[in-house]
This record gives C-alpha cells, structure tokens and sequence, in this order.
C-alpha cells in the first residue's frame, strides 16, 4: 500500500520511526523523492497525493500551523482519499473533521497496540475518508516550504545510535520499583515440545502495589477515561459494564494490588505510558536503534524467562497476568478469550474480565519490533 505521510519539519525525527513502522509492515511512501527547486510544488504534492492510497497526517503544534501541511491535508480531503490521524504531541488537537475518527497515538512512544490501531486503519481505509463538504479553507498559494523540498524521508536516519530509553516510573508512582534487565535466552514453557527464544528486556521486580494502582484511581485521567479500554472492542464493553474500579483485597500500601482483571491491567499500562518519560540516562540495548521501550504486561516466555534468572519478589498466593491466550504463542490485545496467569511454576488461565481476588500486575518493558 502506498502511503502519502503528511507532518512538519520539526516532527522529521518521530516520523522517520513511523515510516520504518510502514515499512516493516510492506508499505511505501507515495513521495520518496525531494522535490527540488525548480518544480512546481502543488502540482507534485497533488499528483503524488492522487497516486497513495490513504494519507497519514502526523499532527502536532506545528504540523497544525504550517501552510503546507494544511494544503495536502485539505487536497486529501477535496479528492477523497482517506486521512488517518496519527497524534505525534499530546498538546496538539485534531482537525475538527477528525475529531469522529480513531487516531493514532504515538505521543508517548510506540505501544504494540498503537501498531495494531495503525494495521486495522490501513484495512479499513473507507472509515477515514472525510466529507468534501468538510473540506479546510487553505491558502490558494501556501506560505514558506514544503518540508518534501527540504528533504525526504530516511528509515536509516531514523536508528543512529543503539540504546534504550527506560521509563521513569518513580516520578508517577510510589516505590517501590525497579526494572531488572532480563538478557535474551531460550526458554521451554509448560507442555511446549521446543524452546522459544527470547530478546533482551527489563523486568519489574515488584508486582504493582495498592498505592501504585491507587495514582491511576485517583487520577482524574485515569481510571474514569474510558479511552484506555479502546483497544479492543471487547475492552470497551466490559469498561463500560465495569465503571468502578475493583476494590481492594488487601490494605496495606505496599500489598501486591489483587482483584484485578487482565483488562485493567492493559489499560493500566497505557496510561502508565503516557505519564512516564524516557529517562537521559541512555542505556545500551540489542535493538536496532534509539526507540522508546514500551511498558506492557509480560508475555508468558517473558515472565518465565525473569522467573528464570532474574531475582524477582514473589508472592505466594498470588499469580500475575500475561498477553497469551492458552495454544497461542502470539500475543495480541484483541479477543475475549482466556488469558495466561503465571506466579513461577503456577500457571492457570482466566477469561480476560474476571477480577479474582488472587489476580494480579507486573510489568515489563521493552523495545517494540
């Protein structure tokens, strides 16, 4: 599928990762080359525009206020090609005529649910195409430069350095919390015949406490937005049958927090994500370059890989939900269908909405391929 990418100059860094992310999903730009110069620049953006199948609009503060921008954008819109949102900066807002649509939210990094969002969009193109009558007024001749006359898109520019940027929890939550680094390795998981590999990531040596799950109660944005259930439509049903927050099981603060669902877990994750920032401390990684590690429950060969080697605080009593459905070595956010529980060599399933008063979080963090 080939894609016209739509930002600002400003936004290059950010978008070159989002290109990769196209790319590695089979997808082309509609513009690969700079324009230059003496070409004529409307005439060039149109027909590369006409020539894509959707357009990605990157928005942010700048994005938002540069001529160009707003010009691919409206002819988008005046030819009927379809316009995904993709949010690049939590202080920028959609264009009036998005605002019905589900944007991308890479404001905060890249969630493997932001790429199953950004797949979804890309096979259910007609849900994007905006209204002509919804057309933007724009400037018959657009101020300054377009940024495809600066330069174009580089996927190779976007991976310069190789490390890992690791979310500060404790500036949002109270300790304690740390991440332990889980080296890559084999593991071989319960009635499996073969060992499965896998990748470096960082572990949370605690499981979240009632004071930790308390900030996401309490926060005005937290639990009461709905929005961190819209990952799948079975997550927003049970939101929506579930407005209160589970109540505690026990009472201490530092308590493992219990009576949770694999649901509220997720969505806890998402909102952790928005509020931590990358720590300047760069730490070297195996990955392919300098990407934001994202905050996620385990996967079942990642929480037996830290049960293995890492020197985790456990809990009797208590088991902690994973991505994997049972016979499923993918992960995925989507489906109703029961989810793994593991507390070291405890393992059970559960469907995904039951909040028993055993059930528990730990997170992990790690690069998104």
């Amino acid at each position: 599928m080939r894609i016209f990418v739509n930002y600002a100059q400003a936004d290059t860094e950010i978008v070159e990762q989002v290109v990769e992310m196209l790319a590695e999903e089979g997808h082309s730009l509609a513009l690969e080359d700079k324009l230059m110069p003496g070409d004529n620049w409307s005439e060039k953006l149109a027909a590369a525009i006409e020539s894509a199948d959707a357009l990605l609009y990157a928005i942010s503060p700048d994005s938002l206020t540069v001529d160009w921008c707003e010009w691919c954008y409206a002819k988008a819109v005046e030819i009927g090609k379809p316009v995904i949102p993709a949010l690049l900066r939590e202080s920028a807002s959609l264009p009036p005529a998005l605002t019905s649509f589900r944007y991308i939210d890479f404001a905060n990094g890249f969630d493997p649910e932001d790429r199953i969002v950004l797949k979804n969009a890309l096979n259910n193109l007609q849900r994007f195409v905006v209204p002509t009558d919804q057309k933007p007024p724009t400037p018959e001749r657009p101020n300054g430069i377009p940024v495809q006359a600066v330069g174009s898109l580089n996927i190779g520019r976007a991976t310069p350095l190789n490390i890992t940027l690791l979310p500060d929890v404790l500036k949002v939550l109270p300790p304690p919390f740390e991440w332990l680094e889980v080296s890559a390795g084999d593991v071989t998981l319960p009635d499996a015949q073969e060992s499965v590999s896998v990748k470096r990531f960082f572990v949370a040596q605690y499981a979240v406490t009632n004071a930790q799950y308390k900030v996401f109660v309490d926060d005005p944005k937290g639990y009461a937005n709905e929005s961190w259930w819209l990952f799948s439509p079975e997550a927003t049903d049970w939101r929506q049958a579930h407005p209160d927050p589970a109540p505690e099981v026990t009472f201490d603060e530092n308590d493992a927090r219990l009576g949770l669902s694999w649901y509220d877990g997720l969505a806890y994750c998402r909102w952790l994500n928005v509020q931590t920032r990358p720590l300047k401390l760069a730490l070297r990684a195996l990955g392919q370059g300098p990407r934001m590690a994202t905050i996620s429950l385990p996967s079942e060969k990642q929480l037996q890989r830290a049960s293995e080697t890492a020197d985790l605080d456990a809990v009797s009593g208590i088991v902690t939900w994973t991505m994997n459905q049972p016979g499923r070595a993918s992960v995925s956010a989507e489906g109703d269908g029961e989810r793994i529980l593991r507390n070291g060599s405890e393992r059970m399933s559960a469907n995904p909405g039951d909040r028993s008063a055993s059930f528990g979080l730990r997170l992990v963090c790690f690069l998104v391929s």
